[in-house]
């Protein structure tokens, strides 16, 4: 399943090794795309957003759907127009789960998980998951300010 439509020459596909030590080479990509997006208003921060967001996004899935298992995450992102905004999906084929059934953090309690999970929701305008045998993916949508 791909989310993303965008003319093929605009979007940009990663194909990571399902290992923490990969997770900054996909902040690496996302800033390097963000650098060219023209007249983009808080630069620093909208990145950091985007790179923070799909950071949490890839360890969980290394984490959880995979169970640290040497697997892979295939990654497509593009920039796209009205409104523009950095669209990122990852795939895996690991273990799929219902995200209704995610408890929230609750700062006073034991709770460990649920962590990530919200931080991309606070730093995204969109988070999707589709879980599907084989193929999860997840949707995340990231507003490009304009100055």
């Amino acid at each position: 399943m791909q989310v993303i439509s965008a003319d093929q020459t605009q979007i940009i596909r990663l194909d990571l090794p399902a290992s923490y030590q990969y997770a900054n080479v996909l902040g690496v990509c996302i800033e390097a795309v963000l650098e060219h997006v023209e007249l983009m208003a808080d630069r620093k921060m909208v990145t950091y957003q985007a790179r923070l967001a799909a950071h949490e996004t890839f360890i969980n899935i290394v984490e959880h759907a995979y169970q640290e298992q040497p697997e892979r995450v295939n990654v497509v992102m593009a920039v796209l127009e009205n409104p523009k905004r950095l669209e990122i999906e990852l795939h895996d084929t690991g273990q799929s789960f219902a995200l209704n059934e995610v408890r929230l953090p609750d700062q006073h309690g034991e709770q460990h998980d649920g962590y990530g999970l919200f931080l991309m929701h606070q730093l995204l305008e969109q988070v999707h998951y589709y879980p599907e045998t084989g193929n999860n993916c997840w949707h995340l949508v990231k507003l490009l300010p304009q100055n």
